[in-house]
């Protein structure tokens, strides 16, 4: 995909959302010495597209943040074997291969703190995924200003 391509559809989706416009930016304005260290977050899903804009979004929450890439489950695994120091994970549940409950079931198998969040497009029950092993869902499209929280609160 060529990038006025991913720019034409990011500019789409932020501005059907509204969620970083300008506007609505400047009006959730946050401390810096209140961010949480993150440090490195793992961003899986199956679509390009998809980990772009949310990449997007967590460049504007903190440009310092490290986000890693997996296209499957299996990639997530291997990029985890390889990186002891990821603070998060936003994994994608429908996902050929390995969903991301078996990839969340397969994580919590070795490593228990690591905080994994679902994304979805799927309505699921919350309930259902945090018995999985995850910390929560978000549902696409991903909400800017609830996903801000997760690093401010």
């Amino acid at each position: 995909m060529n990038k006025r391509f991913l720019s034409n559809i990011f500019r789409k989706h932020t501005s059907d959302n509204l969620e970083i416009s300008n506007s609505v930016k400047d009006s959730y304005e946050y401390d810096n010495k209140n961010i949480k260290k993150i440090k490195k977050i793992l961003i899986v899903d199956d679509a390009h597209i998809n980990r772009y804009v949310l990449k997007k979004y967590i460049e504007k929450i903190d440009k310092d943040i490290i986000s890693l890439e997996a296209e499957s489950g299996f990639k997530c695994l291997e990029i985890l074997n390889n990186n002891d120091d990821i603070d998060i994970i936003f994994i994608d549940l429908i996902m050929p291969g390995m969903s991301g409950i078996d990839t969340t079931i397969e994580i919590r198998k070795y490593n228990k703190s690591i905080k994994i969040f679902g994304v979805t497009g799927q309505i699921e029950k919350r309930e259902k995924l945090i018995s999985k092993g995850m910390n929560g869902v978000f549902f696409k499209p991903v909400n800017y200003n609830e996903l801000k929280n997760i690093f401010y609160n």
